[in-house]
């Protein structure tokens, strides 16, 4: 699961769709204790 929400945050959060950052090529996500998503 850690690693579908960090390929997530990669590509929306970081890249910004294709935006910017395109030379990141790994996320991880370490320690965590609560995540709250809204649709």
């Amino acid at each position: 699961m850690r690693g579908i929400i960090a390929e997530g945050f990669k590509e929306v959060y970081f890249q910004d769709g294709g935006g910017r950052a395109m030379g990141l090529s790994q996320v991880e996500i370490n320690d965590i204790d609560y995540l709250d998503l809204d649709f």
